[in-house]
Parts: C-alpha cells; sequence; structure tokens
C-alpha cells in the first residue's frame, strides 16, 4: 500500500469514506457515476487571457519547457550506438536490487480491511 494510500485509510474523515467504498463497490460506482455527471454537467469556463506581466511570465516558463523538451529529445537520446529510447529490460540473470515484499508479507495484508493501489 502506498504512504498516501495509507494516510488516507487512516484519516478521521477520509477513513470512513475509504472502509465505506472498499466494503461496497456498488456505492462507489454510483456515487462517482453521480458525482461525475454532475460535474461535467456544470460545463466549462476557459480562463480569461492572460495580459500584461501575466502574459510574459506565463511566454517564459512556456519558452523554459520547449527548451527542456528540446534538450530531452535531441541532446539526451541522442544515438550513440548502443542505447534506445522506450523501457529498459533486464535480463532474467540481472541482479537484484531493493527489498521487494515476499508473498508472505503481503497475505498478512490480503483482508478485506486492507486497501491496495496497484501501480
Amino acid at each position: 500500500m502506498l504512504v498516501s494510500d495509507m494516510a488516507l485509510r487512516e484519516d478521521p474523515y477520509f477513513g470512513h469514506w475509504i472502509q465505506e467504498y472498499a466494503l461496497d463497490n456498488e456505492k462507489l460506482k454510483n456515487d462517482f457515476g453521480a458525482a461525475f455527471k454532475w460535474i461535467t454537467e456544470i460545463g466549462f469556463e476557459p480562463p480569461k487571457e492572460k495580459r500584461g506581466l501575466a502574459k510574459l511570465l506565463f511566454s517564459v516558463r512556456k519558452l523554459q519547457a520547449d527548451a527542456l523538451r528540446w534538450i530531452a529529445e535531441n541532446i539526451c537520446n541522442a544515438d550513440d550506438g548502443g542505447t534506445t529510447a522506450g523501457p529498459v529490460f533486464l535480463p532474467a540473470d540481472a541482479p537484484k536490487v531493493g527489498d521487494p515484499y515476499t508473498i508472505q508479507e503481503v497475505e498478512k495484508h490480503a483482508s478485506e480491511q486492507d486497501c491496495w493501489v496497484a501501480i
């Protein structure tokens, strides 16, 4: 369980909702559906056009983001003969690092009261 999930579960206000929805998935679907319908029916009002200093600051931030994107695409991913863009898959016999959970540790937290999030 992520630290953020644990914090939500232990929170005095949100913990109630986490437990309630964990026990009743149909209630979660119905409540989410009603909230989603309500929020999408409100509509969308685009922000006002930026002017003056706000427009200048926005342009500077956009230029910075574009420059960093260009560096990432053209310098960091330079073709040096051996590297490729995308995920890197390690061989099966690669040394293991970190401290992963064992199946026994996972089984200790496999009750209805525990909330797991898969990433």
